[in-house]
This record gives C-alpha cells, sequence and structure tokens, in this order.
C-alpha cells in the first residue's frame, strides 16, 4: 500500500504534505480500503445483497470518522477518485 500523500488545499502551495497521528491515518487507510473493496464487489454482488448495503454503511461511518477527526478534505479526495474508476 503506498503512504498517503493527501494536501490540504491551504497547504498545496506551499507542497508542504500534512503529517498524520496514527489513528488519523487507520482511518484514511481503512476508508481507502472499504472503497477499494466496494469498487470490486460492485460488479459482482446485486445492489440489494446485504454484503454490499454493510460494506456501504461502513464506508459511510468511516467517512464520518475521517470528518470528524479533521479529514474531510482527504476523506473527499478518496471518495472522489474512486467515483472516477
Amino acid at each position: 500500500m503506498s503512504p498517503l500523500e493527501f494536501q490540504r488545499p491551504d497547504q498545496a502551495s506551499s507542497g508542504s504534505p500534512r503529517t498524520y497521528s496514527a489513528v488519523q491515518t487507520f482511518f484514511l487507510r481503512r476508508l481507502e480500503r472499504l472503497v477499494r473493496v466496494d469498487r470490486d464487489l460492485a460488479t459482482s454482488l446485486s445492489p440489494d445483497d446485504w454484503r454490499l448495503r454493510l460494506l456501504r454503511r461502513s464506508t459511510y461511518a468511516t467517512y464520518y470518522e475521517c470528518l470528524e477527526l479533521g479529514l474531510g478534505e482527504e476523506a473527499r479526495q478518496v471518495l472522489s477518485t474512486s467515483s472516477k474508476n
């Protein structure tokens, strides 16, 4: 897994990447993984499948954990990257 390389909009001009605590890193990586698993399973499971619904609820909860940790921009970046694929 590659290291997180997110930049806040206000830091993009200075070029200095933001450092993350262990908890912040955990939740960002968890969100990335859930989005990746959703992308992989969405083609093989019915939208009504309980596993896909559970996965999406987990993604939603993890997104809100990221918001509470001050990682809203980074979390939106993860979600927008997944919708482009």
